[in-house]
């Protein structure tokens, strides 16, 4: 079994070269993982989008979200407008 991905791990390979050969490489090396595969189609997709017009920038790092949890409690409530971005950012 294979250890869960890391996306900004995966993001910060992304970013140690600007050659789309490498790029391709790296994103080939996460395509056979379920949870890559839906991350790419929630950020690609054009037909799904949050409703989020401005993301804070955090000055620190928190302690992260698995891939199910930020799946399911918030990218597609925020999806099916079951919340806003408004509204998330006051149940903080």
């Amino acid at each position: 079994m294979r250890a869960k991905i890391k996306p900004h791990e995966i993001i910060r390979d992304l970013e140690k070269s600007r050659s789309r050969i490498f790029k391709k490489e790296v994103l080939q090396n996460f395509l056979h993982d379920k949870d890559f595969q839906e991350g790419l189609e929630m950020t690609l997709s054009s037909f799904k989008t949050f409703g989020v017009a401005k993301i804070p920038i955090s000055k620190k790092d928190g302690f992260g979200l698995s891939f199910e949890q930020f799946k399911e409690e918030l990218a597609e409530p925020l999806i099916e407008r079951k919340i806003t971005g408004f509204n998330k950012l006051q149940l903080n």
